[in-house]
């Protein structure tokens, strides 16, 4: 008997490390996130904000969402969004942080608007370059959706830059139609001929 005792509490010993091995990752895990706040300032008449977290592999369990307006962090639930995640909270005029934590690498753009029934007043938006356990980058501004709108008046290089692009693509479309009738009409010519 004292034989099987010493063993059952050797077996115990040897599969003991295995065990907290095995729950270290999941603290690891626990620990690394990565958060980066946008800082904005709400326009009068603000009511509410729209903050769209864009990055369709993110899930409700990889993002925390946390809103302020100086007086303290709150959380704020999140929805999921055709492009990610999403949520509406309350605000007021005046300064607004938002505080997005991701547990998983992502490049969200993220949109913050604001509202006032259901009108939009105002909107920004960065993209943010998450990486869990590294130290988050500033935010990056997201280019307009609107070409015009970053275009430079009067900038012919600007307006070069900006079609060239698609003039050189539809003259290689145009020269690839134009070679495959010229193969056609060479092959009947030559079905005809024999």
């Amino acid at each position: 008997m004292e034989f099987w005792s010493a063993a059952v509490l050797a077996a115990g010993l040897a599969i003991a490390p295995i065990g907290a091995a095995h729950d270290a990752p999941a603290a690891v895990a626990a620990a690394a996130e990565a958060s980066a706040s946008i800082a904005v300032t709400a326009p009068a008449g603000t009511t509410e904000a729209w903050i769209d977290i864009d990055d369709t592999a993110l899930t409700l369990s990889d993002v925390r969402l946390e809103v302020t307006d100086g007086s303290g962090w709150r959380n704020v639930p999140l929805s999921a969004t055709a492009f990610g995640v999403g949520a509406v909270t309350g605000a007021a005029e005046g300064s607004f942080e938002a505080r997005v934590t991701s547990t998983v690498a992502t490049d969200a753009d993220v949109a913050i608007s604001f509202a006032a029934a259901g009108e939009l007043l105002d909107e920004s938006s960065v993209r943010l370059d998450l990486v869990p356990g590294e130290i988050a980058p500033s935010p990056t501004p997201v280019a307009p959706a609107d070409p015009d709108d970053s275009a430079t008046a009067g900038s012919s290089r600007d307006a070069l830059t900006s079609t060239g692009i698609p003039a050189l693509s539809i003259a290689a479309l145009a020269l690839l139609v134009a070679a495959a009738g010229a193969i056609l009409v060479a092959l009947r010519r030559q079905a005809v001929k024999r």
